[in-house]
């Protein structure tokens, strides 16, 4: 869930930006998957953000003050499914 504080006004407050932030987030993505297939590029890029690509992506939750992230790839197994 998405919330606004007002320390002043000793509020809190769902805050409806579920959407911006999805769409920053894409934004920032799109500059990680652009250097994929350059791996010396991909390391420069996460040295300048200091920061690795998310293993995560958002999606948007019910209402427009919710976020859900989820992995990229599935999780594994911890049995073998023979």
């Amino acid at each position: 869930m998405l919330y606004k504080f007002d320390n002043e006004g000793k509020r809190v407050q769902l805050t409806c930006d579920a959407g911006d932030v999805i769409d920053h987030f894409n934004e920032q993505l799109k500059l990680y998957e652009a250097f994929d297939d350059n791996e010396e590029e991909k390391e420069a890029i996460e040295d300048l953000t200091d920061s690795k690509r998310p293993d995560f992506k958002l999606l948007p939750e019910f209402g427009n003050w919710m976020i859900e992230a989820v992995p990229t790839d599935p999780y594994g197994t911890y049995q073998d499914p023979e």
